[in-house]
C-alpha cells in the first residue's frame, strides 16, 4: 500500500521514472489477486505511455486488462486507442475513442477529447472537431487536487482554442487560451502557459496569416475554375 501511495502520487506530479520504480515495488511485494498489484499496473500503462516506450505501455495494458474491476474495461479502451494513434491507426483510435465517449466519466472523456481534438485538427476534420465542442465538460465536476485532471483540462482548453483559431472564431479562441493559461498555471506547468499567453500576444498575426491565407485560396479558385459559383462566393467570404 505504501509503494502504491508513492507510486500513484508520483504518476498524478508527472514524475513518471519514480512512479514507475515504485509501482515495480509493488509487483515484487504483491500477490496478483492483491488490490494494489492491479492499481500498480495502472500505474505502469499510463506512465511508461508517457515516456514513449509504448511497448511496454501495450505489455501492461494486456495484463491490466485480464483483471476484474471498476474501469478497468474503460482504461484498456483508452489505453489501446491512444496506442493505436501512436502507431498510425488513427481510424481505429476515433472508433475507440468515440465509443468510450458514450458511456464514460468525465475524468475519461477529457482524455478522449484530447485525442480526438488532436487527431482530427492534424487531419483537417474540422466539422468532426466542431462536434466535440458540444460535449458536455463540466470543470466543477473535474476540478479536485489531482493535478494530473487539472492539466488535462487545460490541456482541453488549449484545443478547443486551436479549432476555434483554425475556424478564425478568434474570440472564442482567446477565451480558451485565457482558460488553458490559468490551469496550466495550477500545476505550475510554466512553459504552457507561457505558450498560450504568446499565442494571445500574437493573435494580430495569426489574423494577418490566416487573411493571407484564405486570399490565396480564392485567387487558386479563382485561376481554376474562372468563376465562383454562389455556394463559393459565400464560404469564402464568410471565411474572410
Amino acid at each position: 500500500m505504501f509503494y502504491y501511495k508513492l507510486g500513484i502520487h508520483a504518476y498524478n506530479l508527472f514524475l513518471y521514472p519514480e512512479s514507475i520504480e515504485l509501482a515495480l515495488h509493488v509487483l515484487q511485494e504483491a500477490e496478483p489477486n492483491n488490490k494494489y498489484y492491479v492499481h500498480a499496473l495502472f500505474i505502469l500503462r499510463g506512465a511508461y505511455y508517457q515516456i514513449g516506450d509504448y511497448d511496454k505501455s501495450e505489455y501492461y495494458t494486456r495484463l491490466y486488462s485480464q483483471f476484474d474491476g471498476p474501469y478497468i474495461k474503460e482504461n484498456t479502451l483508452l489505453m489501446n486507442a491512444l496506442l493505436n494513434s501512436k502507431k498510425g491507426k488513427t481510424d481505429v483510435a476515433v472508433a475507440q475513442l468515440t465509443s468510450l465517449l458514450e458511456t464514460c466519466d468525465q475524468g475519461l472523456a477529457l482524455s478522449a477529447l484530447n485525442q480526438l481534438m488532436i487527431i482530427y485538427l492534424q487531419e483537417h476534420r474540422l466539422q468532426e472537431a466542431k462536434n466535440l465542442i458540444s460535449y458536455p465538460i463540466d470543470p466543477h465536476h473535474i476540478i479536485d487536487k489531482n493535478p494530473n485532471m487539472i492539466s488535462q483540462l487545460a490541456e482541453y482548453y488549449y484545443h478547443r482554442a486551436d479549432y476555434f483559431i483554425t475556424v478564425c472564431d478568434i474570440q472564442k479562441g482567446g477565451s480558451d487560451l485565457q482558460k488553458s493559461a490559468c490551469y496550466f498555471s495550477k500545476v505550475n506547468d510554466i512553459d504552457n502557459e507561457k505558450e498560450c499567453i504568446t499565442k494571445l500576444e500574437n493573435f494580430h498575426d495569426i489574423l494577418l496569416a490566416k487573411a493571407k491565407e484564405l486570399q490565396q485560396k480564392l485567387i487558386h479558385i479563382a485561376s481554376q475554375k474562372g468563376k465562383l459559383t454562389d455556394d463559393e462566393v459565400v464560404q469564402v467570404s464568410q471565411q474572410l
